[in-house]
């Protein structure tokens, strides 16, 4: 269960992302996107480095500033510097003078005119959604929540999150969401493939255990395309998404409390799955149906000694 659940602050930022505690520490303050890695493979998240930054993430990000109040922390990067010879010159990172300018820029956002120029055309049509704008009304932004899980097997540690939008006037939480396609069947997958859903499930009982007398019990999507004309979608998760993500976060935060108390982090083959078959050490593999029904051919079937 949650306990000392608290909003620690609005308007979050980069701070809500730095902590010393390393992975694996009991004071480590796991996030959605680490308990969706956990649940995949314990062993693999305790190894993987953080992420860099890919230009699809860049975008998003710019995305997010310029829609939740942090255009201040983006800078444009310029198209020319005046060289030592006091002539102008394209830009160019090996440049002294170039450094000298990332390095007074360190921490901040950066991109090209170009790039902001498409940025900004993108999230006007997010706020020009008279659907949208309710939400976007004096809504609270980058809101940091924090709680302790107290396990059944006596481990503890930190969870968090940060919630993109915390509407004023409407009971939901809301998420922006940039992806390559925002039709309906390929938006569903990729709720579940980046696990979305267990964010919204985690999202809302953060939130509601901080608020005490508050209850929140939906979560919108405010998702657009990332490539033009950046068409917009209104997504709603739905009451089986919830409950979904729900039972995925808490079966995390069980197998995580396990590793805590442990020490033992379990790869793919070391997970207990009672849909897969484990002989002798080794992880049975089978086609899926649909694989079979394509091939458009008879297979035999199974030997009694492979029973």
């Amino acid at each position: 269960m949650f306990q000392d659940a608290k909003i620690v602050k609005a308007d979050a930022g980069d701070e809500y992302f730095q902590q010393t505690a390393k992975k694996g520490d009991k004071d480590y303050a796991v996030s959605r996107s680490d308990l969706v890695a956990i649940k995949s493979c314990p062993h693999k998240w305790l190894f993987t480095e953080e992420k860099k930054e890919t230009a699809s993430m860049n975008w998003g990000n710019i995305i997010d500033r310029l829609l939740l109040g942090g255009e201040s922390s983006i800078v444009i990067v310029p198209e020319t510097y005046v060289a030592t010879d006091g002539k102008s010159k394209p830009w160019n990172w090996n440049s002294n003078t170039c450094k000298a300018w990332r390095e007074q820029n360190m921490g901040k956002l950066t991109c090209d005119a170009e790039t902001i120029g498409k940025a900004r055309r993108a999230v006007n049509q997010i706020k020009s959604n008279p659907y949208i704008a309710p939400v976007l009304d004096r809504a609270a932004h980058q809101v940091w929540v924090s709680a302790v899980w107290v396990d059944d097997n006596g481990a503890e540690f930190p969870v968090k999150c940060l919630i993109d939008i915390v509407p004023l006037r409407i009971p939901a939480l809301a998420d922006l969401k940039t992806t390559q396609s925002i039709e309906l069947r390929q938006y569903s997958r990729t709720i579940f493939n980046f696990g979305y859903h267990v964010q919204a499930a985690l999202y809302l009982d953060l939130f509601n255990a901080a608020m005490n007398k508050e209850e929140r019990t939906q979560f919108l999507h405010i998702a657009q395309e990332s490539v033009e004309p950046y068409e917009v979608g209104r997504r709603y998760l739905s009451y089986d998404w919830i409950a979904l993500g729900r039972a995925e976060y808490r079966e995390a935060l069980k197998l995580y409390a396990r590793c805590i108390k442990s020490g033992v982090w379990p790869s793919y083959d070391d997970l207990e799955n009672p849909s897969i078959a484990n002989i002798d050490g080794w992880v049975t593999v089978n086609p899926e149906p649909w694989m079979i029904l394509h091939s458009g051919v008879d297979i035999e079937s199974t030997p009694d000694w492979a029973k």
